[in-house]
């Protein structure tokens, strides 16, 4: 009825379907707090204040501090988000209360990849343990310690050494730095550092670097997690669930090749 009387027909079940999504929009709407900081604007139904940002959000959400001040809310997507956005507020929120903000959302990212309990993703509880634990280890290996300093001042000096032996020659310096940095915390947990030019090294700090990016910048597959169902790979989703499946295998075969070696050592050493 309601499509005769705008002048065209629609079938009814696309018609049922606006017509839900008009009222869950609404509702969302509705079920907002009041007492939240100010928003930039009216957020657009499905993509929030995405568009606002356009392509270059940094500029746009200081833009949006100077009108609304340093704490502002702002939907992404579905997702509502409160920007903290100056170096007081957040050590107020991050180190003052830090207990009243570790919890975190469950993301479009976080359901895409399987990373919903590590340290970076995992929230409350279990991302204290996990942070606990981790420092534990850290520490162990002598974080905070001149361990730590003696390894870099190492690295810089075989860092120095490797650019002067090339003698002018082209060479891919993001590589052989990325190396360098890799090394210093290899050589304290691993006991062991890598060879500027190890094929094997470089391959799986490229995937690494490829996978950082990916996830970085607010990728739309941060906040919709539907985006890997979109045939094609347009948003980058599906290279990134490859990604991530192949670094997992290159981290196995990397950690037992040096487990590998350690065991030939140990045996070339006690027959001797």
């Amino acid at each position: 009825m309601l499509s005769s009387l705008m002048g065209f027909d629609l079938p009814p079940l696309l018609l049922a379907a606006a017509a839900l999504s008009a009222i869950l929009i609404l509702r969302s709407w509705s079920q907002t707090p009041a007492n939240l900081p100010p928003f930039p604007g009216r957020p657009v139904p499905v993509l929030g204040h995405l568009l606002l940002l356009g392509a270059e959000a940094r500029e746009k959400l200081l833009e949006i501090r100077k009108r609304t001040g340093d704490i502002f809310s702002m939907y992404f997507g579905g997702t509502l988000v409160i920007v903290l956005s100056s170096f007081d507020v957040l050590k107020e929120a991050l180190v003052k209360q830090a207990d009243l903000f570790v919890d975190r959302p469950v993301e479009g990212l976080s359901s895409i990849l399987r990373v919903q309990n590590s340290i970076i993703a995992s929230s409350g509880l279990t991302w204290k343990e996990n942070r606990g634990t981790l420092f534990q280890i850290l520490k162990g290996f002598g974080l905070g310690k001149d361990v730590m300093s003696q390894k870099v001042i190492e690295e810089v000096k075989l860092y120095i050494e490797y650019l002067e032996d090339l003698a002018g020659c082209a060479a891919n310096v993001q590589d052989i730095t990325t190396c360098a940095t890799s090394n210093v915390t290899c050589n304290i947990v691993l006991g062991k550092r890598f060879n500027y030019d190890d094929t094997d090294f470089i391959k799986l700090i490229r995937s690494l670097h490829e996978f950082i990016t990916l996830i970085g910048g607010g990728k739309i597959h941060t906040w919709f997690s539907l985006v890997k169902y979109v045939p094609g790979d347009f948003f980058k989703t599906k290279r990134l669930i490859q990604l991530e499946k192949e670094i997992m295998h290159q981290m196995r075969t990397f950690i037992e090749n040096i487990r590998e070696q350690e065991r030939n050592g140990l045996a070339t050493r006690t027959s001797h």
